[in-house]
């Protein structure tokens, strides 16, 4: 049974029914003649046909697909028939042919072969793909028929792909907010509109940040480790912005960069190591993004532990937040600002923060450590403190006793330090891992006999 794809990264109500007479002309005589969308394509298995295909299409497509798949929606929620699974979820699934055909080429052509035009329209659709979204699963009069369909399933003898479709759709209605009252609904649409326009504005920032992101080496010396054929492109990469005779090598937006298990110089190493958490990405971080950054991330966590405890009733979850202002590769304060709006939170039965250098004075450690313990009690939360133990270590190892120690006398309940055990040998591990490792043993230790 064909799957029909709605795209919910992006959102908000824009009114597309109302226009003028003209205007519908215009747009339907264009879409005709010129629109290579309009019709079911004639190639094998219906693939695009990419040589009649323009950026400018796309807009006029998505446009109308959406007011056609609209008007479907509403036919189907305002069918006077019982509902059943066929005039209702299979009516569904039928729906938006124009747009699921429009869309499957925007959305490929947009994450892996994208341009000012594409950025710009994935902006501007937005709000109109997520005003479908809600017309959909904010819709109670589909809801109600789904959900008709939905307390009968055990009596329609439906095969296990169309019980599966069943499951979906209700579920998806749940999810989406269907349970809602009026008024939590319009709120609901108004945060999904603010949830889609910065995702994609927040989307093109960020593939502007990784393509201007990279490293210019001087020498082939320090790609030892690296096939030719990545040391050739690299030159070629190079050649093309600019750096005649040097290798570039593009940062990639992943956990961590596949070079790095390759490249054989250390410093090379550590360069790209850098490179990959030091560069601003996005260029530009507004409050608002800010804001609905933190506010989601806190949401996931919430939810995160409501099903944890719900597994297990007596886990004790921590949150750690970052006090990463004047560390040794942050500038600005990335970490999350309203300690206390953490701190208040059920995301955490334990309140923690880490630092990120040994470098740092010791009143530094001390007015962060004792801010910890301040917003741990005021909210009734375990306190804790997270060592850095891999790859940047201290002056003097012994450092990392008297830490401990510190942390300790002035009343955290709880330690925790970052190690990587298993990054031995590797770009993660501190020089003198080995030593630093004893030496958070023997602050373990010594807290432990206290």
């Amino acid at each position: 049974m064909k799957k029909q794809t709605i795209i919910i990264t992006i959102t908000a109500l824009i009114p597309l029914i109302v226009m003028s007479c003209k205007k519908e002309t215009d747009r339907e005589n264009l879409m005709e003649a010129d629109n290579p969308f309009i019709n079911v394509s004639t190639l094998p298995y219906q693939a695009p046909d990419f040589s009649n295909i323009k950026n400018t299409d796309f807009a006029t497509a998505i446009e109308e697909g959406i007011r056609q798949q609209f008007i479907e929606f509403e036919q189907i929620a305002n069918n006077p028939d019982e509902p059943t699974f066929e005039n209702t979820l299979v009516a569904i699934e039928k729906s938006g042919e124009l747009l699921t055909r429009t869309m499957n080429v925007f959305g490929m052509l947009s994450s892996a072969n994208t341009d000012t035009i594409l950025q710009k329209l994935q902006e501007d659709v937005a709000p109109n793909l997520v005003a479908l979204q809600d017309a959909l699963f904010l819709n109670e009069k589909l809801f109600e028929r789904s959900k008709s369909i939905y307390q009968k399933k055990d009596d329609l003898d439906l095969d296990k792909e169309s019980a599966r479709l069943l499951q979906y759709y209700y579920d998806k209605f749940i999810q989406a907010g269907a349970n809602l009252t009026i008024e939590a609904k319009e709120k609901l649409k108004k945060i999904n509109e603010e949830d889609a326009l910065l995702s994609a504005k927040f989307y093109n920032q960020l593939l502007e940040g990784t393509k201007s992101s990279s490293l210019v080496f001087d020498s082939t010396e320090d790609l030892r480790g690296l096939s030719q054929s990545v040391i050739k492109q690299a030159a070629a990469n190079a050649s093309n912005a600019g750096y005649e005779g040097k290798w570039l090598i593009a940062l990639q937006n992943t956990t961590q960069q596949p070079l790095l298990q390759n490249i054989e110089n250390r410093e090379t190493r550590r360069k790209l190591f850098e490179a990959e958490y030091g560069y601003e990405m996005p260029k530009q971080l507004t409050m608002e993004v800010k804001r609905f950054r933190h506010d989601h991330a806190l949401d996931i966590l919430e939810e995160s532990t409501r099903r944890i405890k719900r597994i297990r009733p007596d886990s004790k979850i921590v949150c750690c937040v970052h006090a990463t202002l004047g560390t040794y590769y942050v500038t600005e304060n990335r970490g999350y600002d309203n300690w206390d709006k953490v701190g208040n939170s059920i995301a955490c039965d334990v309140f923690s923060t880490t630092i990120l250098s040994y470098s740092l004075p010791r009143s530094f450690f001390k007015s962060i450590t004792q801010r910890t313990l301040d917003i741990a009690k005021k909210y009734g939360k375990g306190s804790q403190r997270w060592l850095m133990n891999y790859y940047q270590q201290p002056d003097d190892v012994s450092e990392i006793e008297e830490i401990c120690k510190l942390y300790s006398e002035m009343g955290v309940e709880s330690l925790f330090a970052w190690t990587y055990r298993g990054g031995y040998g590797t770009v993660l591990a501190a020089p003198n891992a080995l030593e630093m490792w004893d030496a958070l043993g023997r602050g373990y230790g010594a807290v432990l006999q206290r």
